[in-house]
C-alpha cells in the first residue's frame, strides 16, 4: 500500500512540476533547477558554420529539509535543441548531443553541500554549432532563429561507490533555457 501511494506521489510530482522546473525522479522534492544566460558571442569557424558559445549559470537551490550534495564538477553531458522552450517542455527536440569530454584533472573533486533553503551558482557553458545560410546541410546544426536548450549535467568524472549518499544527486536537467541566434551575427576569433 505505502509503495503504491509513494510511486503515485513520485508520478504526480514529476507531472505537475511547474513550467520551467525540470527534475529527475531522484530529484524531485529536494531541488529547483534555474538556468539563464550569462553571455553569448559568436565563434569564428569557417564559410559555412560558426560556434554560439552560451556562457550560463545554474542555480541549484534545495527545497528539502535536509541538506543534499552535487556531484563534483557537473558539467553539461547532454545537450538537446528545440524549436521552442513550449516544444522543449512537450518532449519534442531537433537534435540531442552527448559530449565526447576528456577530463582534464582525474582527481576526485569535492562534494558540493547545499543546506536546506540554500542555492549554489555552478557556471558552466554550451556550444552550438549554427549554418550561415539555412539551406546549408550539417548535421546536429541550427541557422537563425529562436530556439531552446535544455542541458543534462553530469559529473566530470564517476567514481563507483566513492560519492554514493542517499542524498547525492549525481545528474541535473534544466529547464529550457531560451536563446536566439540573430542573422548575420558578428563573429570573432575565440580562440583566446
Amino acid at each position: 500500500m505505502n509503495r503504491t501511494i509513494t510511486r503515485c506521489l513520485l508520478v504526480l510530482s514529476l507531472a505537475f512540476c511547474p513550467s520551467g522546473w525540470r527534475m529527475r525522479a531522484a530529484e524531485a522534492g529536494r531541488c529547483r533547477v534555474k538556468t539563464r544566460v550569462v553571455g553569448q558571442k559568436y565563434c569564428r569557424g569557417d564559410a559555412d558554420i560558426f560556434a554560439l558559445s552560451l556562457k550560463l549559470d545554474v542555480e541549484v537551490h534545495n527545497i528539502s529539509k535536509r541538506a543534499v550534495f552535487l556531484a563534483p564538477r557537473m558539467i553539461p553531458w547532454i545537450g538537446r535543441v528545440a524549436a521552442s522552450p513550449r516544444e522543449a517542455e512537450s518532449g519534442h527536440f531537433l537534435y540531442e548531443v552527448t559530449q565526447s569530454y576528456y577530463p582534464q584533472d582525474l582527481k576526485p573533486g569535492e562534494r558540493v553541500r547545499i543546506d536546506p533553503g540554500k542555492s549554489v551558482i555552478l557556471h558552466t557553458g554550451y556550444d552550438l554549432t549554427v549554418r550561415h545560410v539555412a539551406s546549408f546541410s550539417y548535421p546536429q546544426s541550427i541557422s537563425a532563429g529562436s530556439f531552446a536548450l535544455v542541458l543534462v549535467l553530469k559529473p566530470e568524472i564517476e567514481y563507483s561507490g566513492q560519492l554514493a549518499a542517499p542524498q547525492a544527486i549525481d545528474s541535473l536537467t534544466t529547464d529550457p533555457i531560451p536563446f536566439e541566434v540573430p542573422k548575420g551575427p558578428v563573429v570573432v576569433d575565440c580562440s583566446e
